[in-house]
């Protein structure tokens, strides 16, 4: 067997003997690298990340946010803060959600309901009212 020249011991006797034992069992999780990235939520409530585009909350839109990209998973943080998970999307895919839209406005009456009705008036009723 091959002796270390500085040392002058076996490599694989010393590693059975003293470190070996010493070794612990890796963890169930494999560990996953991940990149980090900044953003700015655009108007449309998207951020652009890794060459995706992923929804975030509405009310986060023109702050810039950090984005961690997983293998599997992106989050996005707001001051240490994550405001929002997605599954990692392939490179110039759109991925929403479409609860990170505000909710739709409410219509007031106005005059354009007023038009809305008249339009859908009979063909007939529209006409005798222009010959009157």
């Amino acid at each position: 067997m091959r002796e270390h020249g500085t040392t002058h011991q076996q490599p694989l006797t010393l590693f059975r003997l003293a470190e070996q034992k010493e070794l612990k069992l890796l963890p169930p999780v494999t560990f996953e690298i991940a990149t980090w990235h900044r953003a700015k939520v655009a108007h449309d409530c998207h951020i652009q990340a890794g060459g995706t585009l992923y929804s975030v909350p509405y009310r986060y839109v023109g702050k810039t946010v950090d984005v961690k990209l997983g293998t599997k998973v992106i989050e996005v943080y707001l001051d240490w803060e994550l405001v929002k998970t997605h599954l990692r999307g392939a490179k110039r895919q759109r991925v929403t959600d479409w609860n990170d839209y505000p909710p739709p406005r409410r219509r007031q009456p106005s005059s354009s309901a007023r038009l809305a009705g008249i339009a859908k008036e009979p063909a007939s009723s529209a006409h005798q009212r222009k010959r009157r």
